[in-house]
């Protein structure tokens, strides 16, 4: 949002504020001195000074959200990466400990890939138990 706010450049001397604010203040020396072309010549600057100023900060803001979105894009195929990552460390945790055989490195592994994830997300995360009394194997 920083970086949005600065492509306002307020408040400054060039900013749409002030550039505004002169071209009403042209305006208002014009119709006090309607005869003089030099008044009319200065809202005509004012006025084209207004327009560059809020076409060059449209031009910053249209690449401010294009950097975004470009961020945005990066952090959600990031973060869906690592959760197919976390899906398939899962499923080899559940095969190894259904067996009675020792998960500890996938866990930590899982675990990496969780305190991965929790950068871009809040992540709370739930140990389940297999009940593995019955053929069909189940999370309680």
């Amino acid at each position: 949002m920083k970086e949005i706010s600065l492509q306002f450049n307020e408040p400054s001397d060039n900013g749409i504020n002030s550039v505004l604010s002169n071209v009403f203040s042209a305006f208002q020396d014009l119709t006090i001195n309607a005869t003089d072309s030099s008044y009319f010549e200065n809202v005509t600057g004012n006025t084209q000074t207004f327009i560059d100023t809020l076409r060059n900060t449209a031009a910053q803001l249209e690449q401010e959200q294009s950097l975004i979105n470009d961020e945005v894009s990066y952090a959600v195929d990031e973060i869906n990466s690592i959760a197919k990552q976390i899906q398939a460390l899962n499923i080899q945790i559940n095969k190894y400990e259904i067996n009675n055989n020792e998960a500890s490195s996938l866990r930590d592994d899982r675990d990496l890939l969780i305190s991965k994830l929790s950068e871009y997300v809040n992540v709370t995360t739930e140990n389940m138990l297999i009940d593995k009394t019955s053929n069909n194997y189940r999370f309680i």
